[in-house]
C-alpha cells in the first residue's frame, strides 16, 4: 500500500521546481504593450521575404506594357532590345564621323582661302613695288634730262642733293615739280655746274703763263679741301670733287 502510494506521488512530482527561479509578473501588474510602428500599424514581415500583392501587380502591368511597346516597335525579347542598343550606338558614332568630316573639309576650305588671301595680298605688293620702281625710273630719267639742260655737270652729286619729296607724277604719267627741283639747284649750288667755255678770238693770244695758272689752281684746290674738311657738308665735298675733276687732278 505504501509503494503504490509512493509511486503515485512520484508520479505527480513537478519538475519545474528543479529549473532556476523566473521572474513571474506581479498578481496586478498590467501587461506589457505591444510594440508600435511611427503609422501605428501592425508588425510587418521583413522585406524580401514577401512582396504585397500591390506592387507585384503594379510591376508585372509595367512588364506588360513594356512588352506590348517593344512588340509594336518590331522588337522581341532582350535579344531584340540588344541589337537595337547596339545599332542605335553605331549610328551615334558614324553621325559623330560624319561632323568631324565636315569639319576638316571646312578646315580645308578656310585653309584654301587663307592661302588664296595670301597669294592675293603678296601679288598685289609686287604690284606696287614694280609700281614705285617704275615711278622712280620716270623721276630719274626727268631729273637728267632738265638738269642737263641746266648745264649741271654732276649729276649723281646733283640727285644727292635735289630734294625730290614734292616731285609727283600725275594722272596721264607726266612728271610734275623737276624743273623747281633743278633752279633751286642752280641757285644755291652753283659749284654743280659746268664751265662755260670761252670762246677764243681769232688771231688773239694763245699763249699764257703756266706757272701762274698751276699756282693759283693749287689754291683754289687747297681752299676748296680745306673747306670740305671743316664743315663736313655734302655741298661743299662736292665742289671739292668739281674742281679737283675740272684741274684734272
Amino acid at each position: 500500500m505504501k509503494t503504490k502510494q509512493l509511486r503515485k506521488v512520484r508520479f505527480h512530482m513537478n519538475l519545474q521546481h528543479f529549473a532556476e527561479p523566473t521572474t513571474d509578473p506581479e498578481p496586478n501588474a498590467e501587461p506589457a504593450a505591444e510594440p508600435k510602428t511611427s503609422d501605428n500599424e501592425p508588425h510587418k514581415q521583413p522585406e524580401g521575404k514577401t512582396i504585397p500583392y500591390d506592387r507585384f501587380k503594379a510591376v508585372n502591368d509595367d512588364l506588360k506594357t513594356f512588352k506590348e511597346t517593344f512588340r509594336e516597335l518590331g522588337i522581341e525579347g532582350i535579344d531584340g532590345l540588344k541589337s537595337l542598343a547596339t545599332t542605335f550606338s553605331e549610328l551615334k558614332k558614324a553621325e559623330e564621323e560624319r561632323k568631324r568630316a565636315e569639319m576638316s573639309e571646312i578646315e580645308r576650305y578656310q585653309a584654301d582661302l587663307e592661302a588664296e588671301r595670301t597669294a592675293k595680298q603678296t601679288l598685289e605688293q609686287r604690284i606696287s613695288e614694280m609700281e614705285a620702281s617704275i615711278q622712280r625710273e620716270k623721276i630719274n630719267a626727268e631729273f637728267i634730262k632738265v638738269a642737263t639742260s641746266h648745264n649741271i655737270a654732276y649729276i649723281d652729286d646733283a640727285k644727292l642733293l635735289a630734294d625730290l619729296s614734292a616731285v609727283k607724277i600725275d594722272e596721264n604719267g607726266n612728271v610734275v615739280g623737276i624743273e623747281e627741283v633743278v633752279k633751286a639747284l642752280v641757285e644755291n649750288k652753283p659749284f654743280l655746274l659746268g664751265t662755260k667755255k670761252v670762246p677764243q678770238t681769232i688771231g688773239g693770244p694763245t699763249n699764257h703763263d703756266n706757272d701762274s695758272t698751276t699756282k693759283t689752281a693749287d689754291q683754289l684746290l687747297q681752299e676748296a679741301a680745306d673747306k670740305a674738311r671743316k664743315s663736313g657738308k655734302p655741298e661743299d665735298i662736292a665742289a671739292f670733287s668739281k674742281l679737283k675733276r675740272e684741274l684734272g687732278m
